[in-house]
């Protein structure tokens, strides 16, 4: 089991280099320079930074591929009136057209914003943000596979994260299997 995530844990995995490699051991503890002393207030001891464990630091990467990439499609999940997110026992499947498009997938940990003049009704099917909202804008691809009759959603940001479904049946699902690397060049891949 991974430690909880607090904002403070993700603001000090925040301040950790980018494209730094995990260790493999998750004892090992990161050790940030201090924040620097303003001019005045010198102190007889040098102040220590923040540290930070790689269980820790994992559990960080794990939330944010996480919030980033976990996708569902529209219409799948429904919100109870307790805000509980519950899979929707009504849901048939995407048609094959609705499949290939982009915004017929939500983002599963991002609410969308909720507005008071839609019916409650309406309000619970379509409770998450479409993924069309992610940014940068061409950072998931839909792809078809007619062999299996299945589409799936990559994204370019998070090599490696893959959301699938069966147009016509209520079967889908996502899933990570990268190296835990956000692509930092995503901005020479986009057209």
């Amino acid at each position: 089991q991974l430690p909880a995530v607090t904002p403070e844990l993700m603001a000090t995995c925040s301040q950790l280099p980018d494209g730094l490699m995990f260790t493999g051991d998750i004892a090992f503890v990161y050790q940030l320079p201090a924040p620097p002393v303003a001019s005045g207030d010198e102190s007889e001891e040098p102040a220590e930074g923040p540290k930070i464990t790689e269980e820790e630091r994992l559990a960080v990467v794990v939330q944010t591929i996480d919030t980033e990439t976990a996708l569902a499609p529209k219409g799948a999940l429904s919100m109870r009136s307790s805000g509980a997110i519950m899979p929707n026992p009504t849901f048939q499947g995407l048609d094959a057209a609705a499949a290939c498009n982009l915004s017929s997938f939500v983002l599963l940990n991002k609410p969308k914003l909720a507005s008071v003049l839609e019916p409650a009704m309406e309000k619970s099917v379509d409770a998450l943000a479409s993924a069309d909202t992610i940014v940068p804008k061409a950072a998931l691809r839909v792809f078809t596979d007619d062999a299996l009759g299945v589409v799936s959603v990559r994204s370019l940001l998070w090599p490696g994260a893959l959301a699938f479904c069966k147009p016509g049946s209520s079967t889908w699902g996502y899933c990570y299997f990268g190296t835990g690397e956000k692509n930092i060049d995503i901005a020479f891949m986009l057209p």
